[in-house]
């Protein structure tokens, strides 16, 4: 009986695996600096007969491709379901600077001829202070200094200055750092006098990505995101967020040995972060509010759909 049942769900599951639609896609990063390191990485939601990678002009292959798959199956009341996903990844260098395009990757699924996207990518100058990315690399030539202001920073970022009381708006604190981050000592948020708030998102690990600023490439981290609606019009202010935060930087030991020579010397210093602040012009609501009004300010969109429209009786249906 067992035997019977694993080829049912076998049959049922390729048969949703054929159905289904293919999706190929290529993912690297937007910018990177000369003679590091970063991945580049195709996915395909079904099992290829036959992969072809891109051309990689003007990179180098460093290792690749290599791949991984994963595939799970769900059954919900009756419905069968099943996601692939079959992964080739290279990890690859840039030795000059300029923009350059990574054409797409090919793969065969049922006889068919699919493509992803092609990824552009900026090559900028590689910055020779300790990096964020990789503080193997060492600069025994580089001299004690403090660390300044452009080398670490928060900022605040909000996707509307200036809105109605009640509309809701979005900020999200952010670090930018061209050292390596060792930790935090301590993090303080500021209170949303005016607004009311809700975190949306408080990542537990900060995942760095590369962003170009002024001609000097950051790491770039998500602190917290949270959604705020003004209780009242007028100006208001979003105060500042304070950080101390410990970074690795690389110093020159005046006692040289040929472990210095090989391993170089680095210090945590301590630097104290504070954002600026952050004004927010409410305006208030019209006086020809429409009846009844529940203080709600935007646009709004109300759907609704039930999973099947075809059902035996007292069979359950997801509204």
């Amino acid at each position: 009986m067992k035997y019977i049942i694993n080829i049912l769900i076998f049959l049922i599951v390729a048969h949703y695996a054929k159905a289904q639609d293919v999706r190929i896609s290529a993912q690297a990063p937007s910018t990177v600096a000369t003679g590091t390191q970063f991945r580049y990485t195709v996915t395909v939601n079904a099992k290829p007969s036959s992969y072809k990678g891109p051309d990689f002009n003007n990179f180098s292959i460093l290792m690749g491709p290599s791949t991984s798959s994963s595939s799970s199956i769900s059954i919900v009341n009756g419905q069968v379901s099943q996601d692939v996903s079959y992964s080739y990844s290279y990890v690859l260098s840039a030795e000059k600077e300029g923009k350059f395009t990574i054409s797409p990757a090919e793969v065969i699924v049922n006889g068919k001829t699919y493509k992803s996207n092609s990824i552009s990518i900026e090559v900028v100058k590689r910055n020779n202070n300790a990096s964020y990315n990789n503080p193997s690399q060492r600069d025994n030539t580089s001299q004690p200094s403090t660390v300044s202001n452009d080398d670490v920073f928060i900022r605040v970022n909000v996707n509307k200055s200036s809105v109605y009381q009640g509309e809701q708006l979005i900020a999200s604190v952010y670090i930018y750092t061209r050292l390596n981050i060792v930790g935090f000592e301590e993090i303080k948020f500021p209170n949303m006098n005016g607004f009311w708030s809700e975190d949306l998102e408080t990542p537990n690990q900060i995942n760095m990505k590369q962003e170009y600023i002024n001609g000097q490439l950051y790491g770039v981290g998500l602190l917290k995101k949270v959604i705020l609606s003004p209780q009242r019009s007028g100006t208001l202010t979003i105060e500042p967020v304070q950080a101390t935060v410990m970074v690795q930087q690389r110093v020159q030991s005046r006692r040289r040995s040929i472990f210095d020579d090989f391993f170089g010397t680095v210090e945590n210093v301590s630097k104290k972060l504070v954002s600026p602040k952050i004004s927010i012009n409410v305006k208030p609501l019209p006086e020809n509010k429409p009846q009844p009004f529940s203080g709600g300010v935007g646009s709004f969109s109300l759907e609704s759909h039930i999973d099947n429209t075809s059902l035996k009786m007292n069979e359950a249906f997801n509204y």
